[in-house]
């Protein structure tokens, strides 16, 4: 994964069957570096990430929010308004989401988050976990499946 605000890139390499993590960037000199780190510290950088990823979304839609020029109030008072009733659904929606998560099984929670929040890889997850890459993407798959059974009866 790489995170161009942070000009650094997160990596799992396996040598032999042991995952080693590694964090490459260029220096100052812009001379490239790759140096090896503990998984802790894979998982801290990673969740860093993450953060500053989201956070800098949320700058990005509250800078398109505040730059309301001429054009954009034009074209928003031509288009479709965000109705009332559609606001909440999603909302209610993503809540039971997040209840449909909480509610897996520990093993599946941490998978699916660690696939699709933190966007590592099948293969990353096995290696970080120590597991088979089947076994990964058989807990992704049902933690998906419980979260679409959970949503049809919620």
């Amino acid at each position: 994964m790489i995170d161009n605000t942070n000009q650094y890139s997160l990596q799992i390499k396996l040598v032999g069957w042991i995952p080693h993590c590694f964090v490459s960037f260029n220096d100052g000199q812009e001379k490239y570096q790759e140096t090896e780190v503990t998984l802790p510290v894979y998982m801290e950088l990673l969740e860093s990430a993450r953060i500053e990823r989201n956070l800098q979304r949320k700058n990005e839609r509250n800078t398109e929010h505040s730059d309301l020029m001429n054009e954009t109030l034009y074209n928003r008072t031509l288009g479709k308004q965000d109705d009332l009733a559609e606001m909440l659904h999603d909302n209610l929606i993503n809540e039971q989401i997040q209840r449909a998560i909480r509610l897996l099984p520990k093993v599946q929670r941490r998978r699916l988050l660690q696939y699709y929040d933190s966007g590592l890889t099948y293969e990353q997850i096995a290696a970080i976990e120590g597991c088979s890459l089947g076994s990964v993407a058989i807990a992704v798959r049902r933690a998906e499946n419980r979260i679409k059974e959970f949503l049809k009866t919620a």
